[in-house]
């Protein structure tokens, strides 16, 4: 039987909900953050859209389905549109659950402030944050959010239900902001849309953060570190020489 001799997980809250369910499993579990790959291809979506730049632009680039909790925001910025007229509010994802999308759907229809572009190539999502003032995730939970890492990435102010997921990406008020409620969403999104050079600090202090901590160089070296230590413990020095003695 196989045994594992390392447990890589992507956060220090996984680390620690698997070391309160499994203590015995300390000595091996190692977090490694995973890293940014943006392609930066340049897409017209203002042209497609028929924006006028004019625009203030929230996006949810996530997959409609339950989890995602998509449909949350669509309450608190109908009633910020009435103090914003030129608020407009963009998905980006595709349809993953059935019920939930039908339900979505109907929730969007009518509404022409709200903008549902379906799958986007990923290729184009560089071009799709750039455009974005605002970048939302406002999932029920979350293992680490690629979306909101690239949007931090690109230094994007970003807004995120307080869950662990989101919450080991995002300080409220450091890197962008959290909420729990809808109360809070709507404050934090109107200051959003109100104060831009809060927004530019925001953004700057989540690229900041990303460069530091999510580089794809230090990805790389810690995966190459994890497999040089799994190797020690499943083939000691003194096993390794008789192994290779043994083939000659």
């Amino acid at each position: 039987m196989l045994v594992a001799t390392r447990i890589i997980v992507l956060a220090q809250f996984m680390k620690d909900k698997l070391c309160e369910e499994f203590p015995e499993l300390e000595g091996k579990i190692v977090m490694i953050p995973h890293t940014v790959k943006l392609e930066r291809r340049i897409h017209d979506f203002s042209n497609k859209l028929k924006l006028t730049g004019e625009e203030f632009i929230f996006l949810v680039p996530a997959g409609i389905r339950p989890v995602k909790n998509v449909t949350f925001c669509l309450r608190p910025l109908a009633r910020l549109r009435e103090k914003y007229p030129f608020l407009r509010l963009i998905y980006a994802g595709p349809i993953l659950d059935e019920g939930y999308g039908a339900r979505f759907l109907e929730a969007i229809k009518g509404l022409d402030w709200v903008i549902y572009l379906g799958a986007v190539p990923h290729e184009n999502m560089y071009s799709l944050f750039n455009l974005a003032d605002v970048v939302i995730n406002s999932s029920i939970s979350e293992g680490m959010p690629n979306a909101i890492l690239e949007a931090m990435s690109l230094g994007k102010a970003v807004l995120v239900s307080k869950i662990p997921g989101n919450e080991a990406l995002v300080t409220d008020g450091q890197e962008g902001f959290t909420f729990s409620s809808e109360s809070e969403f709507y404050s934090k999104a109107e200051r959003l849309s109100r104060e831009e050079d809060l927004r530019k600090k925001l953004g700057a202090r989540a690229k900041k953060k990303v460069i530091l901590n999510f580089s794809n160089r230090r990805e790389i070296e810690d995966h190459l570190q994890v497999y040089k230590q799994a190797m020690e413990a499943c083939f000691p020095k003194n096993r390794r020489s008789e192994t290779c003695c043994s083939r000659l």
